[in-house]
């Protein structure tokens, strides 16, 4: 180790030139020069004084072979000459950019009076400008408090940067301690380390490194990486500095954790937007790439974006390039749905005409008219490609975002059904696109955002792709009139697609008319015979194929034996319908029970859905509804009659069922995995509900059902007539009069007044219990996708899989929270006919749906943000398996401790209401395996209340273990 260097002490007078000048005290130093505060005499005014600065080249030596003599000069020995040599280059040529800049750009440059060889050394007398290092202020914390100061600061650096990179040099020292900040501007000080930017092959280098500032290539000394890009880095270090309080650590220099170094809970994001915050993260992620071409590559690019994210910040995170970024962000999860076989593959577009009063309507020219704010309502029926149609628009529009195009937003309408009357229902569509979901820090202020972005004359437009007027359901009044009213709005332009044009007539006034037309017969044959498939001769069958949907759907039948002879809408969709269901019987030949489930999905389950959407005249349903739907399906198929009518199903169920135990798990594989994820014969939207692939299969479907359930029916009506006749034979008992006494497990009698209690507190008890054993559920599902080998090994597929199931439990999560009960009736009630049930464990049983909603939603977090995002600190899987495997115990001892208080409560109820409780419990996943685990069974109170306090220990060392991996517990 070299020894410490020797500085001029306060006091101490050195000549430099013919002036002399007395050292007052050390400013700062680096590795390679020190600079001390000092002062000398003005020549007229005597006793006048003027402050400098003086720049001394004193490298420090790791090998200690520079000193200072007894004189004041800096010796060296004849070994490290060469050493100091390199040094003294540096320094020359760093002196040297100063000066150029000083002459070319005086007022951003910081100023060189003069510079001397004294001493055994080089010196340099600097200006002193006043104002403090950004490195002090950010000491004392007293200023940069808020997200707008902090951006505004980095463009005055960068502006101050621009003029070294205008000038082909790179300053390579960029960190709060050589930033000065003035009162209107910012100087980069010390050019110790300066380079240029072309260089000669003679051109060394002797980099100042910085921990936590210098980018990778300077610290590991690849001279042909440092360009522009590393200077750059180092201002987003110094961004980063100014966030978070503190430099990047070793791993966050190289770029990895950043985000979860940053979160949305710092103090300098409160009431921050939360575009605004997604902005900063790409802002930091961007400028710490690890590989120099993956960064900003000049000053003006990264000042455009700091730009914008201060008008995030004034503007509520409502600006032209947050709704691009929205919208892109949710086609992309919109296109990566991938599905199976025949239902999950899309026909590529196929261009057709657009007829408007006065001939056709160019694609092109219908951009542009979007373009400059025009409105559009297009028409065509059921299959013609509307959706499709805008669906290529959109993806058009969300390539690339330039200032200079207009951005391109896609709002569904069928959704408005759901919250039919919901005032501003498009504009609320995109904040909570370009916010994902997080509510904005005040809507009213986020939606006059959006009025001031679409109102303005002159500026970047929006265009709004409008989706579906016809499925917006029967009340469309509120509706009408914000389509009416964004139509006037000079940013805006809008294509509106409906199933007529009959809103026209009494609307939409300003919206020009145009239709898709069908595909005529030549073109019919065209792409039959591009695809090698015989066209039909009949006219009225070519004449139906001109129809998009059907055209898709009778070549995706193309050499199907069993596709129909004859052609008409409803066989068309029929015989594809069945082509999926050959396809899904063979994927999983040999498998029995399968292939008996899979069909019965797609002939039972799918039909029965179609016939909820048709009874309810909607074409979604929402989750409860299709929940309930799916249910009773999976009931159905347990029944006698079901088995008797459709015999290839009887005395299958058990096997077709065996790792099914409730209806959760049947809308689990049925719903989620085959029909949406599997098959995308069920469209998820993007509130949550249920819509089928397109509105065209209802019919058949619906047909479906009723075929179904008329061949149950004789069935039905015969098991009927013989529990009547049971019924009538049992009244005809009689029965002897008299009390009985009606007996508690724990001991005693139960009155008549405790029974209707306990009645009404079970029923109220195990509707909040199945929620949270729903709950419970999805996290295991989470859990058991998350040890995956996959995501262990972070294998992009796998961890964008558990990505997208993480989200999806987020969003179940406040569904069942919100269907929790409330219990305060039915615990007075308990009170009142003094019941000797434990109301305070009753009453924490009631609340825990709602209690653990809160900490799962933040569990699944922190579960995706440490398996998740590609710069992860979780990177091996021996760092990732604890994260999973805590949570797994903490589950397990979570939900032990819950059945055993069930229990204790339990034990103080008459037999029937017991027993009623018990078999809500078979129907349940987590409590009913534990119900079958004997090591949880308890005789007596006394047993039961010793097995509840060992399970609160167990959970509370769960606990410890999940806090230790950083868990919110």
């Amino acid at each position: 180790m070299g020894q410490e260097r020797i500085f001029w002490k306060p006091g101490d007078r050195i000549t430099l030139g013919e002036m002399e000048y007395q050292i007052e005290y050390v400013e700062g130093y680096g590795n390679s020069a020190v600079v001390y505060r000092a002062f000398y005499e003005d020549a007229l005014n005597r006793g006048g004084i003027h402050q400098v600065l003086i720049k001394e080249l004193y490298p420090w030596d790791p090998r200690g072979r520079l000193g200072r003599g007894a004189d004041g000069a800096v010796t060296c020995a004849p070994e490290g000459e060469e050493f100091f040599r390199a040094h003294k280059r540096n320094f020359y040529r760093g002196n040297q950019v100063n000066l150029d800049l000083l002459r070319k750009s005086p007022g951003q440059i910081s100023g060189n009076l003069n510079s001397y060889e004294a001493y055994g050394t080089f010196y340099s007398v600097l200006t002193l400008h006043g104002g403090r290092t950004l490195e002090e202020l950010l000491c004392e914390g007293k200023r940069l408090r808020s997200l707008q100061e902090a951006a505004e600061m980095l463009c005055r650096i960068l502006e101050a940067l621009q003029c070294f990179h205008e000038n082909g040099i790179l300053h390579l020292d960029i960190s709060p301690d050589n930033i000065l900040v003035l009162e209107h501007q910012v100087l980069l000080i010390d050019y110790s380390s300066v380079w240029p930017i072309k260089r000669e092959p003679e051109d060394t280098a002797l980099f100042s490194m910085k921990e936590g500032y210098s980018p990778p290539e300077v610290r590991l000394r690849q001279e042909r990486a440092v360009g522009p890009a590393s200077d750059l880095y180092s201002v987003g270090a110094v961004f980063f500095r100014i966030l978070a309080g503190r430099r990047l650590s070793e791993e966050e220099s190289a770029g990895r954790g950043l985000k979860k170094a940053l979160p949305p809970e710092l103090e300098i994001f409160q009431g921050e937007p939360y575009t605004a915050l997604c902005k900063t993260w790409e802002i930091i992620r961007r400028s710490l790439q690890g590989l120099p071409r993956k960064r900003y590559q000049h000053t003006g690019e990264m000042i455009l974006e700091l730009q914008e994210l201060t008008r995030r910040i004034r503007f509520c995170g409502v600006t032209e390039s947050a709704l691009w970024e929205g919208s892109r962000r949710v086609w992309q999860m919109r296109s990566a749905g991938s599905g199976r076989g025949l239902a999950a593959s899309e026909d590529p577009w196929i261009p057709q005409k657009l007829l408007k009063e006065a001939g056709e309507e160019g694609r092109e020219a219908l951009k542009e008219a979007l373009g400059r704010g025009e409105c559009f309502l297009l028409t065509g029926s059921g299959g013609m490609g509307k959706s499709r149609f805008l669906q290529e628009l959109w993806r058009q529009g969300t390539k690339r975002y330039h200032p200079a195009e207009p951005v391109v937003c896609f709002v569904a309408l069928a959704d408005y059904q759901s919250v039919s009357g919901e005032e501003g229902y498009i504009k609320n569509s995109l904040l909570a696109q370009i916010n994902m979901g997080e509510e904005p820090l005040s809507e009213r202020d986020a939606l006059l955002a959006l009025d001031r972005l679409w109102s303005q004359e002159g500026r970047q437009r929006v265009v709004l792709l409008l989706d579906g007027l016809n499925e917006a359901g029967g009340d469309r009044s509120g509706l009408l009139r914000e389509i009416e009213e964004l139509g006037k709005k000079p940013g805006l332009g809008i294509l509106l697609t409906d199933r007529t044009g009959e809103a026209g007539e009494y609307a939409l006034a300003e919206f020009q008319l145009l239709k898709l037309s069908p595909f005529p017969a030549s073109q019919v044959r065209a792409c039959l015979q591009e695809k090698g498939i015989s066209a039909p001769e009949e006219e009225k069958s070519l004449a139906l194929l001109g129809n998009p949907m059907m055209l898709s759907l009778y070549c995706r039948l193309e050499g199907d034996p069993d596709a129909p002879g004859g052609l008409t809408e409803s066989e068309l969709i029929q015989s594809y319908l069945d082509r999926i269901g050959r396809q899904e019987q063979k994927s999983c030949s040999g498998n029995l029970p399968e292939q008996l489930r899979r069909k019965y999905v797609l002939n039972f389950l799918l039909p029965e859905i179609a016939w909820e959407m048709q009874k309810k005249k909607r074409i979604l349903l929402s989750l409860e509804e299709l929940l309930q739907t799916a249910g009773k399906n999976y009931h159905a198929l347990r029944r006698k009659t079901f088995g008797l009518a459709n015999q290839e199903y009887l005395g299958k169920s058990r096997s077709m069922l065996r790792d099914i135990q409730s209806p959760q798990e049947w809308f689990d594989y049925a719903v989620t995995e085959q029909l949406t994820s599997g098959l995308n014969l069920l469209i998820k939207t993007e509130k949550g509900n249920y819509r089928l692939a397109h509105e065209k299969y209802r019919e058949p479907l619906a047909g479906n059902f009723r075929r179904n359930r008329e061949r149950e029916l004789p069935y039905r009506k015969r098991a009927l007539l013989r529990k009547a006749a049971a019924l009538l034979a049992a009244a005809a008992l009689v029965l002897p009069a008299g009390g009985y006494a009606v007996m508690r497990l724990g001991g005693g009698r139960v009155s008549q007044e405790e029974i209707a209690a306990n009645k009404g507190a079970v029923q109220r008890l195990m509707m909040n219990l199945t929620n949270l054993d729903i709950m419970l559920n999805g996290q295991y599902l989470v859990l058991e996708d998350a040890q995956s080998q996959g995501v262990l090994e972070r294998d992009p597929i796998d961890t964008a899989l558990l990505e997208g199931l993480i989200r999806q439990q987020k969003e179940e999560l406040g569904r069942y929270q919100a269907m929790t009960g409330e219990n305060t009736d039915w615990i007075e009630a308990l009170i009142e006919a003094g019941s000797s049930v434990p109301v305070d464990t009753l009453q924490s049983l009631y609340l825990r749906p709602v209690q653990m909603g809160s900490f799962l939603e933040k569990a699944l977090t922190h579960l995706e943000e440490g398996l998740c995002p590609e710069d992860s600190p979780y990177r091996t899987a021996e760092q990732r398996e604890p994260l999973t495997e805590t949570y797994r115990e903490y589950l397990d001892a979570y939900g032990k401790v819950c059945y055993l208080e069930l229990s204790r409560v339990l034990m103080e109820m008459d037999e029937e209401n017991r027993q009623e409780a018990y078999e809500a419990l078979a129907a349940t996943q987590v409590f009913s395996k534990l119900h079958l685990d004997g090591s949880l069974r308890g005789d007596t109170r006394e047993e039961v209340e010793g097995l509840l306090d060992s399970a609160g220990q167990v959970l509370n060392q769960a606990a410890g273990q999940m806090r230790m991996q950083n868990y919110e517990v």
